[in-house]
Protein backbone atom coordinates (compact mmCIF):
# COMPACT_ATOMS: atom_id res chain seq x y z
CA UNK A 1 0.00 0.00 0.00
CA UNK A 2 2.88 2.31 0.39
CA UNK A 3 4.57 2.14 -2.79
CA UNK A 4 1.14 2.01 -4.36
CA UNK A 5 0.55 5.49 -2.47
CA UNK A 6 4.21 6.90 -3.65
CA UNK A 7 3.61 5.31 -7.28
CA UNK A 8 0.65 7.30 -7.38
CA UNK A 9 1.81 10.67 -5.59
CA UNK A 10 5.15 11.24 -5.70
CA UNK A 11 7.38 9.61 -8.32
CA UNK A 12 8.22 13.16 -9.36
CA UNK A 13 9.21 14.53 -6.02
CA UNK A 14 12.53 15.84 -5.51
CA UNK A 15 14.26 13.78 -3.13
CA UNK A 16 12.38 10.64 -3.05
CA UNK A 17 13.57 8.43 -0.21
CA UNK A 18 16.79 11.08 0.77
CA UNK A 19 14.52 13.27 2.38
CA UNK A 20 13.07 11.95 5.75
CA UNK A 21 10.15 12.60 8.04
CA UNK A 22 9.59 13.43 11.39
CA UNK A 23 9.95 10.46 13.57
CA UNK A 24 7.37 10.44 15.31
CA UNK A 25 4.90 10.22 12.28
CA UNK A 26 7.23 7.56 10.85
CA UNK A 27 7.05 5.15 14.10
CA UNK A 28 3.19 5.87 13.93
CA UNK A 29 3.06 4.44 10.18
CA UNK A 30 4.99 1.55 11.04
CA UNK A 31 3.51 0.85 13.94
CA UNK A 32 0.10 0.69 11.81
CA UNK A 33 1.10 -1.11 9.17
CA UNK A 34 4.49 -2.98 10.06
CA UNK A 35 3.30 -4.40 13.66
CA UNK A 36 4.24 -8.21 13.47
CA UNK A 37 2.14 -8.44 16.21
CA UNK A 38 -0.87 -7.63 13.90
CA UNK A 39 -1.98 -10.31 11.41
CA UNK A 40 -1.93 -9.66 7.08
CA UNK A 41 -5.61 -8.89 6.95
CA UNK A 42 -5.15 -6.46 9.79
CA UNK A 43 -2.31 -4.79 7.97
CA UNK A 44 -3.82 -4.66 4.78
CA UNK A 45 -6.95 -3.30 5.74
CA UNK A 46 -5.28 -0.34 7.91
CA UNK A 47 -5.79 2.29 4.99
CA UNK A 48 -3.15 4.82 3.99
CA UNK A 49 -4.39 7.82 4.47
CA UNK A 50 -3.83 10.58 2.18
CA UNK A 51 -3.00 13.48 4.39
CA UNK A 52 0.32 11.74 5.04
CA UNK A 53 3.56 13.41 3.74
CA UNK A 54 5.10 10.98 1.38
CA UNK A 55 8.74 11.74 3.22
CA UNK A 56 7.22 9.96 6.10
CA UNK A 57 5.82 6.97 4.01
CA UNK A 58 9.00 6.75 2.47
CA UNK A 59 10.75 6.59 6.00
CA UNK A 60 8.73 4.14 7.39
CA UNK A 61 9.21 1.81 4.47
CA UNK A 62 12.92 2.09 4.91
CA UNK A 63 12.66 1.99 8.60
CA UNK A 64 10.52 -1.16 7.94
CA UNK A 65 13.07 -2.68 5.74
CA UNK A 66 16.37 -1.69 8.33
CA UNK A 67 14.74 -3.17 11.46
CA UNK A 68 13.99 -6.76 10.14
CA UNK A 69 15.33 -9.54 12.36
CA UNK A 70 17.04 -10.49 9.05
CA UNK A 71 17.65 -8.17 6.14
CA UNK A 72 15.83 -9.07 3.10
CA UNK A 73 19.61 -10.55 1.42
CA UNK A 74 20.01 -12.98 4.53
CA UNK A 75 22.81 -13.49 6.60
CA UNK A 76 23.32 -16.63 4.94
CA UNK A 77 24.25 -15.02 1.77
CA UNK A 78 25.56 -12.19 2.70
CA UNK A 79 29.08 -12.63 2.67
CA UNK A 80 28.34 -14.78 -0.99
CA UNK A 81 26.94 -11.51 -2.67
CA UNK A 82 29.72 -8.91 -1.41
CA UNK A 83 32.40 -11.71 -2.87
CA UNK A 84 30.29 -12.05 -6.11
CA UNK A 85 30.16 -8.27 -6.18
CA UNK A 86 34.09 -8.65 -6.51
CA UNK A 87 34.45 -10.99 -9.37
CA UNK A 88 36.16 -9.59 -12.01
CA UNK A 89 34.85 -10.81 -15.01
CA UNK A 90 31.47 -8.54 -15.46
CA UNK A 91 29.70 -11.86 -17.04
CA UNK A 92 30.57 -13.82 -13.67
CA UNK A 93 29.56 -11.41 -11.81
CA UNK A 94 26.48 -11.05 -13.47
CA UNK A 95 25.50 -14.70 -13.45
CA UNK A 96 26.79 -15.51 -10.03
CA UNK A 97 24.60 -12.68 -8.67
CA UNK A 98 21.53 -14.05 -10.92
CA UNK A 99 22.06 -17.13 -8.98
CA UNK A 100 22.11 -15.86 -5.74
CA UNK A 101 18.98 -13.98 -6.26
CA UNK A 102 17.03 -17.34 -6.79
CA UNK A 103 18.47 -19.05 -3.68
CA UNK A 104 16.81 -16.28 -1.76
CA UNK A 105 13.77 -17.68 0.73
CA UNK A 106 10.66 -17.50 -1.80
CA UNK A 107 8.92 -14.36 0.46
CA UNK A 108 12.25 -12.57 0.59
CA UNK A 109 12.14 -12.91 -3.51
CA UNK A 110 8.87 -11.70 -3.86
CA UNK A 111 9.86 -8.53 -1.40
CA UNK A 112 12.37 -7.92 -3.33
CA UNK A 113 11.07 -8.05 -6.35
CA UNK A 114 8.27 -5.70 -5.96
CA UNK A 115 10.56 -3.11 -4.11
CA UNK A 116 13.00 -3.66 -6.92
CA UNK A 117 10.27 -2.69 -9.25
CA UNK A 118 9.10 -0.28 -7.68
CA UNK A 119 12.83 1.84 -7.29
CA UNK A 120 13.20 0.95 -11.03
CA UNK A 121 10.18 3.12 -11.89
CA UNK A 122 11.29 5.68 -9.17
CA UNK A 123 14.72 5.94 -10.80
CA UNK A 124 13.03 6.19 -14.19
CA UNK A 125 11.62 10.13 -12.87
CA UNK A 126 15.44 10.92 -11.94
CA UNK A 127 15.21 14.52 -14.36
CA UNK A 128 12.57 15.56 -11.49
CA UNK A 129 13.16 13.44 -8.56
CA UNK A 130 16.78 13.30 -8.85
CA UNK A 131 16.89 10.10 -7.45
CA UNK A 132 19.29 7.67 -9.89
CA UNK A 133 19.91 4.35 -9.58
CA UNK A 134 23.39 5.04 -7.85
CA UNK A 135 21.55 7.75 -5.25
CA UNK A 136 18.66 4.87 -4.42
CA UNK A 137 21.25 2.08 -3.66
CA UNK A 138 22.94 4.12 -1.60
CA UNK A 139 19.51 4.69 0.35
CA UNK A 140 18.90 0.88 0.24
CA UNK A 141 22.25 -0.81 0.54
CA UNK A 142 23.12 -1.00 3.69
CA UNK A 143 19.30 -2.31 4.91
CA UNK A 144 18.97 -4.91 2.06
CA UNK A 145 22.68 -6.09 2.68
CA UNK A 146 23.60 -6.45 6.43
CA UNK A 147 25.91 -8.31 7.82
CA UNK A 148 25.10 -10.13 11.08
CA UNK A 149 27.74 -8.70 12.75
CA UNK A 150 29.33 -5.35 11.99
CA UNK A 151 33.28 -5.62 11.25
CA UNK A 152 36.10 -3.24 9.47
CA UNK A 153 35.84 -5.05 7.02
CA UNK A 154 32.05 -4.96 6.46
CA UNK A 155 32.65 -1.04 6.39
CA UNK A 156 34.45 -1.37 3.49
CA UNK A 157 31.77 -3.64 1.86
CA UNK A 158 29.33 -1.03 2.16
CA UNK A 159 30.32 0.25 -1.45
CA UNK A 160 29.90 -3.26 -2.27
CA UNK A 161 26.11 -3.39 -1.07
CA UNK A 162 24.74 0.04 -2.94
CA UNK A 163 26.42 -1.07 -6.05
CA UNK A 164 24.66 -4.81 -5.76
CA UNK A 165 21.08 -2.62 -5.13
CA UNK A 166 21.96 -0.15 -8.13
CA UNK A 167 22.76 -3.23 -10.65
CA UNK A 168 19.50 -4.91 -9.77
CA UNK A 169 17.67 -1.81 -9.95
CA UNK A 170 18.95 -0.69 -13.29
CA UNK A 171 18.96 -4.22 -14.78
CA UNK A 172 15.52 -5.18 -12.95
CA UNK A 173 13.90 -7.11 -15.41
CA UNK A 174 16.60 -9.02 -16.38
CA UNK A 175 17.69 -10.04 -12.74
CA UNK A 176 14.58 -11.64 -11.96
CA UNK A 177 14.33 -13.79 -15.22
CA UNK A 178 13.88 -17.53 -14.18
CA UNK A 179 17.12 -17.73 -16.75
CA UNK A 180 19.69 -15.27 -18.33
CA UNK A 181 20.67 -15.75 -21.80
CA UNK A 182 23.53 -14.92 -23.44
CA UNK A 183 22.12 -12.42 -25.07
CA UNK A 184 20.74 -10.74 -21.86
CA UNK A 185 24.36 -11.02 -19.81
CA UNK A 186 25.81 -9.29 -22.87
CA UNK A 187 23.67 -6.39 -22.81
CA UNK A 188 23.91 -5.49 -19.27
CA UNK A 189 27.86 -6.22 -19.75
CA UNK A 190 27.75 -3.86 -22.71
CA UNK A 191 25.36 -0.87 -21.39
CA UNK A 192 27.10 1.91 -21.86
CA UNK A 193 27.07 5.44 -20.20
CA UNK A 194 24.69 6.53 -22.38
CA UNK A 195 22.30 4.04 -21.60
CA UNK A 196 22.58 4.10 -17.83
CA UNK A 197 20.31 7.31 -16.38
CA UNK A 198 23.55 7.16 -13.92
CA UNK A 199 26.28 8.38 -15.96
CA UNK A 200 28.14 5.63 -14.37
CA UNK A 201 28.62 2.15 -16.64
CA UNK A 202 28.03 -0.30 -13.47
CA UNK A 203 29.95 -3.01 -14.44
CA UNK A 204 32.98 -1.20 -14.65
CA UNK A 205 32.22 0.72 -11.35
CA UNK A 206 31.91 -3.17 -9.81
CA UNK A 207 35.31 -3.77 -11.38
CA UNK A 208 36.55 -0.74 -9.79
CA UNK A 209 35.45 -1.05 -6.13
CA UNK A 210 36.45 -4.97 -6.76
CA UNK A 211 40.30 -3.63 -6.87
CA UNK A 212 39.89 -1.87 -3.65
CA UNK A 213 42.40 -3.14 -1.25
CA UNK A 214 40.17 -3.91 1.80
CA UNK A 215 43.11 -3.88 4.25
CA UNK A 216 45.47 -0.87 5.71
CA UNK A 217 48.26 -1.02 3.71
CA UNK A 218 51.84 -2.04 5.31
CA UNK A 219 53.75 0.39 7.14
CA UNK A 220 56.94 2.24 5.38
CA UNK A 221 59.86 4.69 6.23
CA UNK A 222 57.28 7.70 6.14
CA UNK A 223 54.99 5.99 8.43
CA UNK A 224 54.53 5.69 11.98
CA UNK A 225 52.36 3.80 14.34
CA UNK A 226 51.21 6.25 17.21
CA UNK A 227 48.44 4.89 19.51
CA UNK A 228 47.44 8.23 20.92
CA UNK A 229 47.40 9.96 17.36
CA UNK A 230 44.95 6.78 16.07
CA UNK A 231 43.11 7.30 19.11
CA UNK A 232 42.20 10.90 18.67
CA UNK A 233 41.21 10.52 15.56
CA UNK A 234 38.66 7.52 16.24
CA UNK A 235 40.70 4.94 14.07
CA UNK A 236 42.85 3.19 16.44
CA UNK A 237 43.39 -0.49 15.62
CA UNK A 238 46.99 -2.23 15.76
CA UNK A 239 46.70 -2.98 12.37
CA UNK A 240 46.46 0.57 11.65
CA UNK A 241 49.49 2.81 11.08
CA UNK A 242 49.04 6.71 10.92
CA UNK A 243 50.50 8.55 8.82
CA UNK A 244 53.72 11.21 10.26
CA UNK A 245 52.40 14.30 8.66
CA UNK A 246 49.16 13.84 10.80
CA UNK A 247 51.30 13.63 14.02
CA UNK A 248 51.34 17.07 14.47
CA UNK A 249 47.86 18.19 14.30
CA UNK A 250 47.29 17.85 17.88
CA UNK A 251 49.27 18.35 21.28
CA UNK A 252 51.59 15.24 22.23
CA UNK A 253 49.87 13.52 25.33
CA UNK A 254 51.99 11.70 28.01
CA UNK A 255 51.96 8.41 26.48
CA UNK A 256 53.81 9.93 23.54
CA UNK A 257 56.29 11.20 25.21
CA UNK A 258 56.85 8.20 27.36
CA UNK A 259 57.42 6.52 23.65
CA UNK A 260 59.88 9.03 22.63
CA UNK A 261 61.73 9.27 25.99
CA UNK A 262 61.94 4.98 25.98
CA UNK A 263 63.38 5.56 22.70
Amino acid sequence: KCIQVIERRGLDEQGLYRVVGMQSKVNSVVAGHFDAHKTLAQRLATPVEEDIELKTICSALKLYLRTLKEPVFTFKLHNRFIEAAMIDDKADRIRTLHTLLKELPKHNYDLLYILMSHLHKVSQHNEKNLMTPVNLGVCFGPSLLRPEFETVSSIYDIKFRNAIVELIIIHNEKMFQSKLEQQDIDEMVGSSEQDQPTGVNLSNSLSSLASIVRRAPPPTNDMIETTADARRRGLYNPDYHINETNKHLFPPMPEDTVRKECK
